[in-house]
């Protein structure tokens, strides 16, 4: 499963490994993830099989990933907080450097460019900050020991 948040596409992968019976195994889940992701694990494809509840699934994984999708959210409105204070404090500085410019056409004109902008950013960035995490599957197989 992947959970990807608003616009900045912040990918976090949480591996879900469950067996028929619904128990679920995190540290395993995670372990395979990994080897599949290093490319160590040796795959074989023996064909497509619809025999699985992607309803039932979507439903543990949602359960087990609340931390997870809730990390995500902190580091999101986080993220959105430090980009506003860090417009905020560039809009300030290039809103006073405007006073050296002698022409007060010229002057009012570069004023309501800023502000023009400024009002731009600080909506993106609270589009941002209001936008909720996405759990999509991004990959499913059914694996069997050998």
């Amino acid at each position: 499963m992947g959970i990807a948040e608003g616009i900045w596409r912040q990918q976090n992968v949480f591996a879900l490994f469950t067996t028929p019976e619904g128990k679920s195994f995190g540290k395993s889940a995670q372990r395979l993830w990994d080897e599949l992701a290093a490319n160590q694990l040796i795959i074989t494809v023996e064909g497509e099989t619809d025999n699985y509840d992607l309803d039932k699934i979507q439903g543990q994984a949602e359960q087990e990933s609340v931390e997870l999708y809730n990390s995500v959210v902190r580091k999101a409105r986080a993220r959105a907080r430090n980009r506003i204070f860090a417009l905020q404090t560039s809009y300030l500085a290039r809103k006073s450097s405007l006073a050296r410019i002698g022409l007060d056409a010229v002057r009012e004109s570069r004023r309501r460019e800023l502000e023009k902008e400024y009002a731009t950013r600080l909506a993106e960035i609270n589009l941002m900050n209001d936008a909720l995490p996405d759990l999509s599957c991004l990959f499913l197989a059914w694996i069997t020991a050998e």
